[in-house]
């Protein structure tokens, strides 16, 4: 397998209902409320909580969430941390 196995199903082979994108967006809205999140326990959490990633995703377009990274300090220049925020808590 090229890149190496998949963590999660991708998108076309699940199918996430309406309900189930807008429980994630209802959940994703509310952890969020309180600022921007690192990307990897925003997923953590979810699959913690039974959201599909796929489900997670379209929550997160449906939200428009930004996606933005920063050069961790500790780490070397290529390793970015991603985050996510509301489109509010996010300033360009």
């Amino acid at each position: 397998m090229w890149g190496g196995p998949r963590r999660y199903p991708s998108a076309s082979t699940v199918r996430i209902s309406p309900e189930d994108v807008e429980d994630a967006a209802d959940w994703l809205e509310e952890l969020l409320e309180h600022g921007p999140m690192y990307n990897l326990e925003i997923k953590q959490r979810a699959k913690a909580a039974g959201i599909h990633y796929a489900a997670l995703q379209d929550a997160q377009q449906a939200l428009r969430v930004k996606a933005f990274n920063v050069n961790d300090e500790n780490t070397l220049a290529r390793h970015k941390v991603w985050f996510w925020a509301l489109p509010h808590q996010y300033e360009e």
